[in-house]
């Protein structure tokens, strides 16, 4: 049976090759992209605050944020707030200074009372009182406290995935069909535009509001 996959690792050639054929698509990070729409909608940002953090401390989602936005060091201060417990993440977020934004990787933590908070979760609590905006490039985050980003998730990939399956149910082999880079798009939260006095005007074409 043909497999159409949503993986975060290419398969090799052979395996690509193997048996009735493997497609699908990989989901990319984009952490460049929308830090680099982020620094266009407040072009007078000189600090950026990166949160991620895991119950296990492993620094994973922070070291896929330092390989990937190497460089930008010479553009803006970057700080990261790894693994902070909620309560301080909260205090933290409160007093940013100004000229500053905050680019929301993952965050997995606990509350008062021990239980496990998912990122999105964890967004809901930080943002109401942040003194500065988040982005950041989950779509299970608009509507919990980002502003926007270039974003993917279940609504894009399950739709990208369902018209490779189509194309293969219409005859077509997988392996003639090339893996490609999960969809991502600039979307926006209207509340949150609203909060930061940023304009419909100034975001890029094709935005999702």
């Amino acid at each position: 049976t043909p497999i159409v996959f949503n993986a975060v690792k290419r398969p090799a050639p052979n395996e690509l090759a193997a048996g009735p054929g493997l497609t699908g698509i990989i989901s990319v990070s984009t952490h460049r992209k929308t830090l680099d729409l982020a620094l266009q909608l407040h072009p007078d940002t000189d600090r950026v605050f990166i949160i991620s953090g895991t119950l296990e401390h492993d620094k994973r989602f922070e070291i896929q944020a330092r390989e990937e936005l190497e460089g930008y060091e010479s553009r803006v201060r970057i700080d990261y707030l790894t693994d902070l417990p909620l309560n301080e993440l909260i205090e933290r977020t409160k007093g940013l200074p100004k000229h500053s934004i905050v680019l929301y990787a993952w965050q997995q933590t606990l509350n008062e009372e021990g239980i496990v908070l998912e990122s999105r979760d964890t967004l809901a609590r930080i943002s109401p009182s942040a003194s500065v905006p988040f982005y950041g490039m989950g779509m299970g985050g608009i509507g919990y406290g980002l502003v926007g980003g270039y974003v993917a998730g279940p609504d894009s990939n399950g739709t990208r995935l369902a018209e490779i399956v189509l194309r293969i149910m219409d005859g077509e082999h997988p392996q003639d069909i090339p893996v490609e880079a999960a969809p991502s798009g600039p979307q926006f939260d209207w509340g949150q535009l609203r909060r930061w006095g940023i304009l419909e005007k100034d975001l890029p074409l094709g935005s999702t509001i």
